[in-house]
């Protein structure tokens, strides 16, 4: 799963290398891997700016784990050009998502916001929710939690279904389809319409229709 988002995300990072004067053309599989780690070490020890985790002789600052395997310059240059193409990574994650996974037998649409303060074209600020700025998904889970399924809400740009109805269908059709799962949505997405047509597919469902 892992390894197909690493091989587009690197491959689109070392074409903005190659075009830019970086004083590196490309990264290695160990630089992004570095990178990754730098991501997690970010999260789990947060320190007041992203130098500080390279500080050496300071009583409280500092990782060394960091400063042994990754130097913060080629760390800067990697977070400078790192980036893909949402819609090819998205497509290869879902393909993906079901390769290691067996469904339960229920499965669940609905909307969240992924939080994300950084610069992105497709970020949203939406009042009342939990994290108000971030990515909005349309996402399919199982009863487990497991994510099956995710649509990235890109405005009028958006590289997929648009209506509620249309979202569902999209969604689940990524889940076998000789299999009577039960879909559950809230009133958002529930409609007369969506249940026949949920029905006709020999799925069952639970949906609040407004």
């Amino acid at each position: 799963l892992f390894q197909n988002a690493k091989t587009q995300i690197m491959s689109s990072t070392n074409s903005r290398l190659q075009a830019g004067d970086r004083g590196i053309t490309e990264i290695s599989e160990q630089h992004f891997d570095m990178w990754i780690a730098a991501q997690l070490i970010f999260g789990l020890c947060s320190q007041p700016e992203i130098n500080c985790y390279w500080h050496v002789y300071h009583p409280f600052y500092g990782n060394k784990y960091l400063q042994e395997r990754i130097p913060l310059k080629l760390y800067e240059t990697i977070n400078s050009v790192i980036g893909f193409d949402p819609r090819s990574l998205i497509r290869s994650l879902r393909k993906s998502f079901q390769q290691y996974w067996k469904c339960g037998e229920y499965v669940v649409v609905d909307e969240t916001i992924v939080p994300f303060q950084g610069r992105f074209k497709y970020r949203v600020h939406i009042k009342g929710k939990p994290h108000t700025d971030g990515l909005k998904e349309y996402a399919l889970a199982d009863e487990n939690g497991y994510l099956l399924s995710y649509f990235l809400y890109q405005g009028s740009e958006t590289d997929g279904p648009t209506t509620t109805k249309e979202i569902v269908l999209g969604l689940i059709s990524d889940l076998p389809e000789d299999h009577p799962y039960l879909v559950v949505t809230d009133a958002y997405y529930g409609s007369i319409d969506l249940a026949n047509e949920l029905n006709s597919r020999k799925k069952r469902f639970v949906l609040s229709c407004s």
